[in-house]
């Protein structure tokens, strides 16, 4: 478990995206998961202040404001049916539909789309993470993973996209704590295994920060689309075994 976590934000803390996701992908087969959504929920919770702080000085604001608000409300939606409904099979779906989206961006197909929607629009930026935070919410992982191939179009370039993920996931992160919180899932086990794996988070934010961090623009939207496709397709292969062993 220590290992998932290092990498995970080793990839958040170098990328802005992806650490929630890997992290439930990996921890889902060691864990009941249900209890990975939550135990990674709790756990990336604590070391927010430390990372936040690029967020916050370097994030796109004009574009954040609009998104936090969205996922506020949506993500408090996705976690009550997270808590109430039968939600295995959004993993799969989800994961279909980022690894389809990241094709598209490879393909510059998203460039074109780009150029007929006024992605810096309040309005357009609410509609999209409205969306995005509710099925996120639903599916334990991946809202923001969806949501950052919107933010890597609206936002100027790549140290701007990094940090606007940080902060909005930062952001996510603990609002998604305080409705996990008030919907009664929080318990006192999450909270002494989330600081058993601080170690290894800390080192992982240290090392993403310091060694995997990519300089070069071109470098870092190559990773960055790399780790999407990875995290999708682990998305698609955990929900999958979920539906499986559920229905066995």
């Amino acid at each position: 478990m220590a290992l998932i976590y290092l990498l995970a934000f080793l990839l958040r803390s170098a990328l802005g995206f992806g650490g929630l996701a890997t992290a439930i992908t990996f921890a889902s087969w060691l864990l009941p998961a249900h209890h990975a959504v939550l135990l990674t929920t709790v756990a990336a919770t604590i070391p927010q202040a430390e990372i936040m702080r690029e967020g916050i000085r370097d994030g796109d604001w004009q574009v954040s404001r609009p998104v936090i608000l969205a996922l506020a409300i949506s993500i408090a939606i996705g976690v009550w049916g997270f808590a109430h409904l039968s939600s295995d099979w959004f993993a799969p779906i989800l994961g279909g539909i980022i690894s389809l989206i990241v094709l598209l961006d490879v393909t510059k197909s998203l460039d074109r789309l780009a150029v007929l929607l006024p992605l810096r629009a309040p309005p357009v930026a609410f509609a999209l993470a409205f969306v995005t935070g509710i099925i996120g919410g639903l599916s334990g992982a991946g809202g923001l993973l969806l949501l950052s191939v919107y933010l890597k179009q609206a936002c100027h370039d790549h140290k701007s996209l990094r940090a606007t993920g940080i902060l909005i996931g930062g952001l996510l992160i603990i609002w998604r704590t305080v409705t996990i919180a008030v919907a009664g899932l929080l318990t006192l086990q999450l909270v002494s295994e989330s600081l058993l794996l601080l170690p290894a988070i800390y080192l992982g934010v240290w090392m993403g920060r310091h060694i995997l961090q990519p300089e070069d623009p071109r470098r870092y939207y190559l990773l960055f689309q790399g780790v999407l496709l990875l995290s999708a397709l682990g998305l698609m292969v955990e929900g999958a075994a979920r539906l499986i062993s559920g229905s066995g």
